[in-house]
C-alpha cells in the first residue's frame, strides 16, 4: 500500500511553519497562565479573573474560603491622576454590599486606601468563620 504524500508548494512552507510556531506559543502561554492562576489561588486564596477590555477592564475575585458560589468582588482600576497613583475601586456586588458591615475590612479601603489590607481582612475573617473561631 502506498501512502499519499501531501505536496506543499514551497511558498506555503514558511507560512505553515509560522502557523505551527504560533500554535505552540499559544498552547504554552495558555499553560503558563493556568499555572499562574493556580499558584495565585493556592498562595493567596483568591481566584482572579480579568474581564472586559481597555477602560472597562474589571478584576473579578472570589475567595477559596467562601462556600457561596455568587460571592464575588469586582474591582476596576482607576488611572493615575494629578500626582495620585492608580488605584482599584471596589464596585457594587451583593458580597461587596454585605462586607460594608465589616468595619475593620472597610477601613482598609476607606481610611488606608489599601486593597491588599482589605482582602487580607476578608480572608482572615473567612478563615476564622470556617475554623469556628469567629
Amino acid at each position: 500500500e502506498e501512502s499519499a504524500a501531501i505536496v506543499v508548494p514551497a511558498a506555503a512552507a514558511p507560512q505553515m511553519q509560522a502557523e505551527q510556531q504560533l500554535d505552540r506559543f499559544k498552547r504554552a502561554t495558555r499553560k503558563h497562565v493556568q499555572d499562574f492562576r493556580e499558584g495565585i489561588y493556592e498562595l493567596l486564596g483568591w481566584k482572579v479573573e480579568m474581564k472586559g477590555e481597555g477602560g472597562s477592564l474589571r478584576w473579578h475575585l472570589s475567595s477559596r474560603y467562601t462556600s457561596d458560589a455568587g460571592s464575588e468582588l469586582v474591582f476596576q482600576l482607576r488611572p493615575a491622576e494629578s500626582g495620585r497613583p492608580p488605584a482599584f475601586d471596589l464596585l457594587r456586588t451583593p458580597w461587596a454590599e454585605q462586607l460594608q458591615d465589616d468595619r475593620q475590612a472597610a477601613a482598609f479601603l476607606e481610611a488606608y486606601s489599601s486593597t491588599p489590607g482589605f482582602l487580607a481582612a476578608i480572608t482572615s475573617g473567612l478563615v476564622a468563620q470556617r475554623s469556628g473561631l469567629a
